[in-house]
């Protein structure tokens, strides 16, 4: 979890103190703790969702606290959580969005491409893709040879292909819809604001004559798409091994990271939090003498910093 502390002591302490650290969804490495300084990088996908921005204004909640759960309202549009599917085949409809679920994950590449991930099989991020792997991608394309100025053309996935570039580059726009290198053409769902429900199709055409209802920009609901990544961070994470005092600690920081917090205990028992950003310095003490995050009390105790 990120800006948290772990503490933890070595289950057998003649060992040699080895951790190893694995990143969700990406690579592992493993850490020597008597080794200062930084070991090497990890890496994870960092996938995106293409959401239907309205679709997630709300959300019915029941319960609280810990156990408090998102619940559909069927009633409401705003609370659909409506994002870009591949469920079988080479359609692309609306679904509720699942946390994880490959077929609803893409990756937009350096030249706009959108990649699907759930049509071709997991890779190690740390590797560079092959030829037969790469033959395997499908990206984001329309049905039919070309888009028509007055029509509504279906999503679908193919292969990348240097004579579609036009329907296969894609671009987020500032004001939150989706387009590809024809003018006046956006992605959005099937017969406009009706169309946003479970299982529709998407289509590429021209704004509907009639908006039932719009963004706080005037974009129309059936219009406003944006990303949604499916973990937060670049994707790289640089692991550093340092010392506070006796204690030993592994700090996981994102390299784009613009602040470091870090945290350390003082000789009264109080835990301090010191967060450095650009040459700024800015150091908090916690009251009553309660750890900051969670502490434990006495021994030879280990660190682990995210």
């Amino acid at each position: 979890k990120a800006h948290s502390s772990i503490h933890y002591a070595w289950d057998e302490v003649m060992l040699q103190p080895h951790l190893t650290c694995v990143a969700p969804g990406g690579t592992s490495a493993t850490y020597n703790l008597n080794v200062l300084g930084e070991g090497a990088k990890l890496t994870y996908e960092n996938f995106i969702y293409i959401a239907f921005t309205a679709t997630f204004k709300k959300r019915g909640r029941k319960g609280s606290g810990k156990s408090e759960e998102v619940t559909l309202d069927p009633t409401s549009v705003e609370c659909q959580q409506l994002v870009l599917d591949v469920p079988e085949g080479t359609r692309v409809t609306l679904a509720r969005k699942e946390i994880g679920r490959r077929s609803q994950l893409w990756r937009m590449t350096s030249t706009g491409m959108l990649q699907h991930e759930g049509s071709s099989p997991p890779h190690d991020p740390s590797i560079r893709r092959s030829s037969k792997t790469n033959n395997n991608i499908l990206v984001l394309d329309i049905a039919g040879p070309a888009p028509q100025p007055n029509s509504y053309t279906p999503l679908m996935l193919r292969k990348p292909d240097d004579r579609r570039r036009l329907t296969q580059t894609w671009r987020f726009t500032d004001d939150g819809q989706l387009c590809c290198l024809h003018a006046n053409l956006f992605v959005q769902a099937k017969d406009g604001f009706p169309g946003l429900t479970t299982g529709n199709d998407v289509v590429l055409g021209p704004p509907q004559l009639v908006h039932y209802d719009t963004m706080e920009n005037g974009i129309p609901y059936e219009q406003a798409i944006s990303r949604q990544r499916l973990r937060p961070g670049s994707g790289l994470l640089a692991v550093k091994v340092v010392t506070d005092g006796p204690t030993r600690v592994l700090q996981i920081m994102d390299v784009h990271s613009k602040s470091t917090s870090l945290v350390a205990r003082t000789e009264t028992g109080d835990w301090l939090s010191t967060t450095q950003e650009g040459g700024t310095t800015s150091i908090r003490r916690t009251t009553d003498g309660l750890p900051l995050d969670k502490a434990t009390e006495g021994g030879m105790i280990q660190e682990v910093q995210v």
